[in-house]
């Protein structure tokens, strides 16, 4: 996710993106918009 909203992923549980697009955990990319789980 980009919890920071300057376009950089930040890898935080939970954390869903607001520029990016994608949302991180632990270091894996999910593909599908809002899924951090």
């Amino acid at each position: 996710g980009d919890i920071t909203g300057d376009g950089v992923p930040d890898i935080v549980l939970g954390n869903y993106s607001h520029t990016a697009g994608f949302d991180y955990w632990a270091g894996v990319v999910y593909i599908l918009p809002g899924m951090g789980l």
